[in-house]
This record gives structure tokens, C-alpha cells and sequence, in this order.
């Protein structure tokens, strides 16, 4: 159903922004690439909610960088 896709896009987007939030208040993280963090998180948050397409593309994406 489109709705239950459209609650785990929410869900996952969620997920993602707390990653993010625990991601910037360490600074050890700063020594990273911006898009090295935002791709693990990512990648993090769709393997939390059994999104696999969804990091799949992203790991293709940082592979080919």
C-alpha cells in the first residue's frame, strides 16, 4: 500500500535525523567528509528499517566516488 511506503519513508527520515543530530555533536565526526557522514547515515537508517533499495543505491553512489 502507498500509505505503508510513505510511513516508512517518515520513519526512516526519523531515524536519519537523529543519526545526524548524534553524528554532529561529536566532533571526532568533523574530521569526515560531509557526505561520507551523510551517506553512513543513510545507509544506517535504511538498514534499521529493512530499506534495502534505499542503501543499496546510496552505497553504489559513494562506490563510484
Amino acid at each position: 500500500m502507498a500509505g505503508d511506503g510513505a510511513k516508512a519513508d517518515a520513519e526512516v527520515e526519523k531515524r536519519a535525523k537523529y543519526l545526524a543530530l548524534l553524528a554532529l555533536s561529536d566532533h571526532e565526526q568533523l574530521r569526515y567528509w560531509p557526505s561520507t557522514v551523510a551517506a553512513g547515515i543513510v545507509i544506517m537508517a535504511s538498514m534499521d528499517g529493512n530499506q534495502d533499495s534505499s542503501y543499496h543505491q546510496v552505497i553504489e553512489a559513494v562506490a563510484e566516488t
